[in-house]
């Protein structure tokens, strides 16, 4: 479940109707990079997030030894994690040379997560770098809760300054950013950034990065210099 705590108390939020709309894509992309070791004789669990059936995963790993740059590398459930022991099967590579990438969907809604073994190691520890990404389906709910915290941000904007009526698109970009349109002045805020965001307990940064946003596109529309 996605949980978005936004303080906007001092946000003046106004409740005139307005043209411009916000739009939340149904699909919610998050990218998080861990660097590690795994010491030899042992495997990682590293946990992913909570998923549900169908949401898509992809893992890209990395061993900075690379002489010795081989990993046993999976992808689990939180019932496979909890039962895994060294030199376990699941769904993944096994070991296989580095860079490598896993890719699955999960199969049931719950917790997963990226196994590394380095069990069959006497001797070499592996520095390892993983990037996983997860495409998730956001439910009503979710969407419901993402629109109504930029529609308020939105509504108070529109009610302080003239010619800012414009579209919020939330959706997943391929990279943690948000930014305005130069053209259409239109605002677009990443999902990967909102992922960033609220993975660093810092949600409320959204706000401020939306109003330097708008800062953009309001110079842009009234022809001013600094709109990029």
């Amino acid at each position: 479940m996605l949980k978005l705590t936004i303080p906007i108390a001092s946000l003046c939020i106004a409740t005139a109707n307005f043209a411009a709309t916000v739009e939340v894509d149904k699909f919610f992309q998050g990218t998080t990079s861990v660097t590690e070791v795994v010491m030899p004789g042992q495997f990682r669990v590293i946990p992913i997030g909570v998923l549900k059936s169908g949401d898509q995963i992809a893992v890209q790993v990395d061993l900075a030894n690379k002489v010795y740059n081989d990993i046993t590398a999976c992808i689990a459930s939180e019932a496979e994690a909890q039962t895994y022991s060294a030199r376990s099967l699941c769904r993944g590579q096994i070991k296989a040379r580095t860079p490598l990438t896993l890719r699955d969907q999960a199969q049931s809604d719950g917790k997963y997560f990226l196994v590394l073994d380095n069990s069959y190691a006497a001797l070499i520890k592996k520095p390892f770098s993983a990037r996983i990404s997860t495409r998730r389906s956001l439910s009503p709910e979710e969407v419901s809760q993402l629109k109504t915290v930029f529609e308020q941000v939105q509504s108070s904007m529109t009610s302080m300054f003239e010619n800012s009526d414009f579209n919020i698109y939330v959706k997943p970009c391929g990279q943690s950013n948000a930014f305005s349109n130069n053209r259409t002045a239109d605002i677009t805020i990443c999902s990967e950034f909102i992922h960033d965001m609220i993975s660093q307990g810092n949600a409320g940064a959204l706000v401020a990065v939306l109003l330097h946003e708008y800062g953009h596109s309001l110079l842009n529309r009234w022809g001013e210099p600094g709109s990029s």
